[in-house]
């Protein structure tokens, strides 16, 4: 009995003393949970916990999610769907409270109010989308910087994408006043994370990465590229000088859907499966999962 209370304290403590939190939130993809708890298992080199919260509007899905979470044991967060009526954050006059930029912008910041700015260490929100495909460390990437996301702006409005962002909770400057909204700044209509302007402009000392995406549509030949197709099998050469492995290659020379990879590529974001240009979901998506499926067999 002893030792039993000894392995539950190790196991508890370890739990709660992750030096990296992972935040994603789910809306109508469970699959994908799935899939992101796997690559986070293969390729995160840092002691890590991984957190869902479960924005799902139908009530089926909402259950599929919890049912996934529960499966893999990560902690399953409801988000209260009265939020979205509230409204939690600033509405402008016209706005649709249940479009996904609000419900994201929404999510995103219920998730850091309620968990992330309390976590002593540092916090990555990913979308459920996104996945790591090489190994990584949090940690040795985020040494001497407080905020890393991508760059987006509108006419004079420069601010950061919430998608792929990293937050040293230990050193951010008035950490409590970061707002992830989208909306308006200064009468510019931005995106979700457009609210991040104020946040930047009020804090200038702060240590801020900024990475762009690699999208599939620059590694094509032009003709291909007139033709408004995102790959062509003409591209070998190119995609060899990028770095890509064989696995990646195949993949990238039969998708013909948007896909981005971001940081040297160690993150693949396959695009929400659904905006890009003439897309065949479920084409993509078969092509999309046997490629993270072939890359977790190494």
């Amino acid at each position: 009995m002893y030792k039993f209370f000894i392995v539950l304290t190790f196991l508890v403590t370890n739990l709660f003393s992750a030096d990296v939190l992972i935040i994603t939130h789910a809306f109508n993809r469970p699959d994908f949970i799935d899939i992101q708890y796997k690559t986070f298992k293969k390729f995160f080199l840092d002691d890590y916990k991984f957190v869902v919260f479960n924005d799902a509007k139908n009530p089926q899905i909402r259950k599929q999610i919890e049912e996934t979470c529960n499966y893999h044991n990560i902690q399953c967060i409801g988000i209260p769907q009265e939020i979205h009526d509230r409204p939690y954050l600033q509405r402008w006059p016209g706005e649709d409270k249940n479009h996904a930029a609000v419900r994201h912008s929404n999510g995103i910041q219920y998730s850091l109010n309620m968990l992330g700015f309390k976590h002593n260490g540092l916090v990555l929100m990913i979308d459920s989308d996104m996945f790591p495909i090489k190994k990584f460390s949090i940690s040795q990437f985020m040494d001497g910087y407080d905020l890393a996301a991508v760059p987006q702006g509108r006419s004079n409005i420069s601010y950061l994408w919430p998608g792929l962002a990293f937050m040293d909770m230990r050193t951010l400057p008035n950490k409590e006043t970061i707002n992830w909204n989208c909306g308006k700044v200064d009468g510019v209509s931005v995106d979700t994370g457009g609210h991040m302007h104020i946040y930047l402009k009020n804090n200038p000392a702060l240590r801020v990465f900024r990475f762009g995406p690699m999208s599939n549509s620059r590694l094509i030949c032009d003709v291909c590229k007139r033709n408004k197709q995102y790959s062509c099998t003409h591209n070998d050469e190119v995609l060899q000088r990028h770095g890509f492995d064989i696995k990646t290659i195949k993949f990238l020379q039969s998708c013909r859907h948007h896909v981005e990879f971001l940081l040297d590529k160690n993150f693949f974001h396959c695009g929400g499966m659904s905006w890009d240009f003439n897309c065949d979901l479920n084409y993509k998506e078969k092509l999309v999962k046997e490629y993270l499926e072939d890359i977790l067999l190494n």
